[in-house]
């Protein structure tokens, strides 16, 4: 019976720890783009409100 887990390679785990570096940095990139876009909506408001 042959297993379903296999060694993998050093070079392999490093590729895949680059990707998800890189793929949670455009996440929160993205993230912090809509963040940013919300926050200027509320301060535009808040100016607004202003007396």
């Amino acid at each position: 019976m042959e297993s379903n887990s296999r060694d993998w390679s050093k070079s392999e785990i490093e590729q895949i720890v680059l990707w998800l570096e890189d793929y949670q940095a455009m996440q929160n990139s993205e993230r912090f783009r809509r963040n940013k876009k919300a926050l200027d909506k509320c301060n535009y408001i808040n100016n607004s409100l202003r007396f």
